[in-house]
């Protein structure tokens, strides 16, 4: 019965934690609700930019695969042109 509380107050505080980071976080998530096309692009491309730098520079898999990729010029629609991984280049 012990361990059953242990694991209980265990749980109780990793969800009050949990709680706390998504309500500090949910006016950011409310503004961006307002944003335009623009801006919500924007913050993609942002973001798909650092995600790239950040594989190249840190992971020899897809460095080599995206080694003439550059990120600070890489934009949404270059997705659909981009590299493709298949199932057996995830397994290699």
């Amino acid at each position: 019965m012990t361990a059953r509380t242990v694991d209980a107050t265990d749980f109780d505080q990793l969800r009050a934690q949990v709680q706390a980071e998504v309500l500090a976080r949910l006016p950011d998530c409310i503004e961006r609700m307002r944003c335009s096309r623009e801006q919500v692009e924007a913050s993609q491309r942002e973001g798909l930019r650092a995600l790239l730098a950040n594989a190249i520079e840190n992971s020899p898999f897809h460095h080599s695969r995206l080694g003439d990729v550059d990120p600070s010029r890489f934009d949404l629609p270059d997705l659909r042109a981009s590299h493709e991984q298949d199932r057996d280049d995830g397994i290699a």
